[in-house]
């Protein structure tokens, strides 16, 4: 004969089953996604940012060139 069980194993099973795991699976999901946009959100400051002094840079470059060449087209 099968043993049937028990009114209380059914209940958390079923429980499990039904609201335990689904929540872990959207928890799991949600955060996957929250980190890969905060991935993409610090990869995009990072670029910005260096974007910033390199244009910082060439314009001091430039600046100094300038500089330069007003120097020795009055010294001569």
């Amino acid at each position: 004969m099968k043993k049937h069980r028990s009114l209380q194993k059914v209940y958390f099973a079923s429980f499990i089953a039904l609201v335990v795991i689904p929540i872990l699976l959207v928890f799991a999901i949600s955060v996957g996604i929250i980190r890969t946009m905060m991935q993409n959100s610090a990869i995009a400051a990072i670029r910005s940012r260096q974007a910033a002094v390199a244009s910082s840079l060439t314009e001091s470059v430039r600046d100094a060139s300038l500089q330069l060449s007003h120097f020795v087209y009055v010294n001569q």
